[in-house]
């Protein structure tokens, strides 16, 4: 028997369209955001890159159970899976790392929960 290979299926709506460039959209507002953010002091020390698209979205939620099998703590591991299994059902995932120590995540977000 051959073998068929469907991408999406069923084909996406008008409004799925949009709904998946309006989210890549707000991913690009929200990397300008932190890259601008004057939290900073002016030093350019933070990068933003944002993956989407079904192949690259696999392949890191591919990696993510790699790292989960082979490398994270067993402790970890569960929410590696977990994430992973999340991260097939999104559009857009956007990451944003700090270059260095000076701009520490912690800077940034200082109280994460605060808001609850």
């Amino acid at each position: 028997m051959p073998r068929i290979y469907l991408n999406e299926w069923p084909p996406q709506s008008p409004p799925a369209l949009a709904k998946k460039e309006n989210v890549l959209l707000a991913a690009r507002l929200m990397a300008n955001a932190a890259l601008t953010a004057p939290v900073s002091g002016g030093i350019h020390g933070y990068e933003a890159d944002i993956a989407y698209g079904a192949e690259e979205l696999e392949a890191i939620a591919r990696e993510m159970e790699r790292l989960a099998h082979q490398e994270v703590p067993r402790r970890l591991k569960k929410m590696f899976l977990y994430e992973a299994a999340m991260l097939r059902e999104t559009d857009v995932v956007l990451f944003i790392v700090a270059r260095d120590r000076r701009c520490s995540l912690h800077r940034l977000f200082p109280r994460p929960f605060r808001a609850l």
